[in-house]
């Protein structure tokens, strides 16, 4: 599994995973509503403004997909990767160009990242990671993130950018 965070660390993270001042202060701000998990933030905000999202992986396959972006996630999908089964997700999107069950290539723009969704406090992309069981539900739901992990944290190669 090859994830793209080469391209995502031109970017600043405005939100780390976890628990953080930041993410306190975005407690504050929804006065008390249930903002994340016991676990804190499960995922790291990069600061995009409505910037292209490209695969992150060699292959995938996306899954998820919500064009309508009513919740506090906003309009969203992810991509399996259905050989180390590993899925990336991308929240928060403004315009999302790709389909459920589409199959997709490293470097394809799949998305532009936004502002949508009801906990969002400006445009930028949310990316999470979770591992899949063989039969691609997410494992470890319990850890107190729902299954996500720190994507900072997944020792993995890196596909490189083109630009």
């Amino acid at each position: 599994m090859v994830i793209l965070l080469d391209y995502f660390s031109k970017y600043k993270i405005t939100q780390r995973f976890g628990w953080d001042s930041c993410t306190q202060s975005v407690i504050d701000e929804f006065k008390g509503k249930k903002v994340y998990p016991i676990g804190g933030h499960p995922g790291i905000d990069y600061a995009m403004n409505y910037d292209p999202i490209f695969n992150p992986i060699i292959n995938g396959i996306i899954l998820n997909v919500d064009r309508q972006g009513n919740d506090a996630d906003g309009k969203s999908f992810c991509v399996v990767d259905p050989d180390s089964l590993i899925s990336v997700w991308f929240k928060h999107c403004s315009e999302i160009f790709v389909d459920d069950n589409q199959q997709v290539s490293g470097g394809k723009m799949l998305a532009l990242s936004g502002a949508s969704g009801s906990l969002c406090l400006g445009a930028h992309l949310h990316l999470g990671i979770r591992f899949l069981n063989k039969k691609w539900q997410p494992i470890n739901l319990n850890n107190g993130t729902n299954g996500f992990v720190n994507p900072l944290d997944v020792k993995i190669f890196y596909w490189k950018d083109a630009a």
